[in-house]
């Protein structure tokens, strides 16, 4: 087993944090649980993470390292016993044990597996096992089937599924859960006669602080909006906001993603569809408070190829390359009018419910280029692992459509300008994700910032240079 010193952690360098053959052996030696030996990590994974410590001034951040790890857990016959979620901040020198002072008992939950929170002291990390959360407090009640039917939104459940009374069975489902931001949680419920009861299927999402007020009232609006338009995403029936537990409730839609479920035979009219979609939504009335310019993007995108250059020397030219052609072009961009934006818009927000495509993630809008929107789109679709020539299909077939459907031209300066830009933010995205084959993708990202978009063969016509 490989010991993790206390010389491999330094001010200089916090990657340690990230490998996950030396966190896996550090887990097992000083967690709680693990330590007594009868339980294995037969893997650890890194989900996510933040880093500031290649930052101008890392110092004027309390927390310079945030990291998210998946534990899968076996016993000693080498059954699988379980999964743990852990939630790791890595701190400047002697800053954990005064963080670690604040957190108080009353609030912790119970893990899977393990202790609560744990402070590693030599390290200066915190490592908060899930539900626990610093900033989620009430996690907790979400995934108990017992506490959460007190928060169940009645007023808007089918008739006669009316109290906490009439549920018969809560089965959950975690969908998606970012520490110290959001929790999705998938509940299905079973109601009614006990002989013949009835599902009915709903989404609860945690945030932290307000937020999910926002959320929801964006949920209202589009709703309203699209069962207006024929040209239109599906909305879910929005099932109110609880200030209570800081969480959105929204009825499921049934379908399959999108993204399972195109292939050469349908492409065209799904393409069509969600092109339309986001055209009618970058033309509708709804606001932000939050806004993205090209100077924001430009920002975001200098910071991220700064941490990536000095990961991946191997890509360094091509990435300082990119920032430098995005801050010789800005000034010269060709005007366009800022709309509101998803600004996450890619097909795994898209749910295929029969001929029809549902649209989900309230969560990043903002008013800004629609442009931005396009391009993640087509970004992501050249890393879904689609055959090329059915993406390229896809590509026309959205942006021809989308030209069509909104009334004004794209300026395609613009436009590359936005694919070089996305490209940055994805290769940190892969990065920060530690995904599978990342080298692999990141030289695919390398070849789509290089891609030379024809305009007169509607996007069809690429080649890499």
């Amino acid at each position: 087993m490989n010991e993790l010193s206390i010389q491999d952690i330094n001010m200089k360098s916090f990657e340690v944090f990230t490998h996950q053959e030396k966190m896996k052996d550090l887990f097992q030696l000083r967690l709680p649980r693990y330590s007594r030996g009868d339980l294995v990590i037969k893997k650890c994974t890194l989900e996510i993470y933040r880093n500031k410590t290649l930052s101008k001034n890392p110092l004027k951040y309390k927390c310079p390292m945030e990291i998210a790890y998946r534990l899968e857990v076996i016993d000693l016959s080498g059954r699988p016993y379980g999964i743990q979620e852990l939630y790791a901040k890595a701190y400047h020198p002697g800053q954990s044990l005064v963080e670690f002072k604040k957190i108080r008992d009353g609030v912790l939950s119970h893990p899977q597996i393990g202790g609560f929170v744990v402070h590693l002291s030599d390290l200066d990390m915190i490592v908060w096992s899930f539900p626990n959360d610093p900033v989620l407090s009430n996690l907790s009640e979400l995934l108990s089937s017992k506490e959460i039917k007190k928060y169940y939104p009645y007023g808007n459940f089918p008739s006669g599924f009316d109290e906490p009374g009439d549920i018969i069975e809560v089965t959950k489902n975690i969908v998606n859960y970012r520490a110290e931001r959001r929790c999705l949680i998938r509940y299905s419920l079973k109601w009614g006669n006990l002989a013949d009861p009835k599902t009915f299927t709903v989404f609860g999402k945690m945030f932290r602080g307000e937020q999910g007020k926002e959320i929801s009232r964006r949920m209202q609006i589009l709703s309203a909006i699209f069962n207006e338009s024929p040209d239109r995403f599906l909305v879910a029936r929005p099932l109110g906001y609880d200030d209570r537990i800081n969480t959105v409730w929204q009825e499921a839609l049934e379908g399959d993603p999108l993204v399972a479920v195109i292939d050469y035979t349908n492409y065209k009219h799904f393409m069509e569809t969600v092109s339309k979609g986001i055209g009618h939504f970058h033309n509708c009335t709804l606001d932000s408070p939050d806004k993205i310019s090209t100077i924001d993007r430009l920002r975001e995108v200098k910071k991220k190829a700064t941490v990536l250059s000095h990961t991946f020397p191997q890509f360094k030219e091509i990435f300082l390359s990119i920032v430098d052609n995005l801050e010789r072009n800005i000034s010269h961009l060709s005007p366009i009018e800022n709309k509101i934006i998803h600004a996450d818009f890619s097909i795994h927000q898209l749910l295929a419910c029969g001929d029809e495509v549902a649209f989900f993630d309230y969560d990043e809008f903002a008013i800004g280029d629609p442009c931005q929107d396009l391009v993640k789109f087509i970004v992501d679709l050249y890393l879904r692992g689609f055959d090329l020539n059915l993406v390229k299909l896809m590509v026309a077939s959205f942006f021809s459509t989308y030209q069509q459907q909104i009334g004004w031209k794209v300026p395609l300066d613009r436009f590359a300008w936005q694919i070089q830009a996305q490209c940055i933010i994805e290769a940190y995205i892969i990065y920060t994700r530690q995904e599978p084959e990342l080298k692999k993708k990141l030289a695919t990202i390398v070849q789509i910032s290089q891609m030379k978009w024809n305009p007169i063969d509607r996007l069809t016509a690429v080649r890499f240079v």
